[in-house]
C-alpha cells in the first residue's frame, strides 16, 4: 500500500477512485487529502466521538 503523504499516495487515491466508482473502497479510510487538510482539531474530535 502506498503512503498517503507523497505523490504515490495521491496517485493511489485517484486510481482507487477511478477503478471503483460505485464501491466504498474508492474512498480512502482517513478521507481525501484535501478534506483532511481543511479539518481542524475540534471537528476531528467531533467526528471521532460520533463514530
Amino acid at each position: 500500500m502506498a503512503q498517503r503523504d507523497g505523490p504515490s499516495g495521491l496517485v493511489d487515491e485517484e486510481v482507487n477512485a477511478t477503478l471503483r466508482p460505485n464501491q466504498p473502497y474508492r474512498i480512502p479510510v482517513n478521507g481525501w487529502t484535501q478534506e483532511m487538510k481543511k479539518l481542524n482539531g475540534t471537528e476531528a474530535f467531533t467526528i471521532y466521538n460520533k463514530y
